[in-house]
């Protein structure tokens, strides 16, 4: 069976980057988008990515990098007009009849977040399952493993295994498995990038705090 080949935009960031590598490891072909020629693009091509640099905000330049695909993985810009971002890979996207979106978004995304981003992003979400004919799979991740909230770790970890100590020799602890957020996110895309017309159900997931349901 031949593999349809994967969009992938923020190709040469942290994520996207992950999500790229992964990808081709599986045998998946990949077109990875990027905003310029570097040592980082210069990495996935030799990897085996097919490498396009284009501007995220102009949908001229993404109707050319959609061209001829049927998936995409949208990783948001950290900017503060990033709708503007997703409008136009919204319009690229239609244009070029997609047939499928999984887009990176955030667990504490909503309409009433007092930061624009969250704000911003729980819009994105909206406009994204709104699109016709068009699957799509919102990835929310609680946190990542290179979070700047995780410089805190140490003194957390000390203050978790204070009271595991405590508690075991109480004879109350329980073991419990754990799996990084971040690596967990990455691995529920790739899943549903591979899928066949993935179901384009939200997947409220990867939080620290509870289990994920789709």
């Amino acid at each position: 069976m031949i593999k349809p080949k994967i969009l992938v935009t923020g190709a040469a960031g942290r994520t996207g980057g992950a999500v790229v590598t992964q990808l081709l490891a599986k045998g998946w072909p990949v077109r990875a988008v990027v905003r310029v020629r570097d040592v980082r693009s210069d990495l996935l091509q030799r990897r085996g990515a097919e490498i396009v640099v284009a501007d995220i905000f102009d949908p001229n330049q993404l109707m050319d990098a959609m061209r001829g695909l049927q998936r995409a993985y949208y990783c948001p810009p950290y900017h503060p007009f990033v709708i503007q971002s997703a409008s136009a890979f919204a319009v690229a996207a239609r244009e070029t009849r997609l047939e499928q979106i999984v887009g990176l978004s955030q667990w504490l995304a909503g309409p009433n977040h007092p930061a624009l981003m969250s704000r911003q992003q729980w819009l994105i979400d909206r406009m994204f399952a709104a699109l016709p004919n068009i699957a799509h799979t919102a990835v929310t991740p609680g946190f990542f493993a290179d979070s700047p909230f995780l410089e805190m770790m140490p003194m957390a970890a000390h203050l978790v295994s204070s009271r595991c100590r405590s508690r075991e020799r109480a004879g109350t602890l329980r073991p419990r498995s754990t799996i990084s957020p971040g690596l967990q996110s990455r691995r529920f895309w790739i899943q549903h990038a591979t899928l066949p017309r993935a179901t384009g159900r939200l997947a409220q997931n990867f939080s620290p705090l509870r289990k994920w349901r789709r």
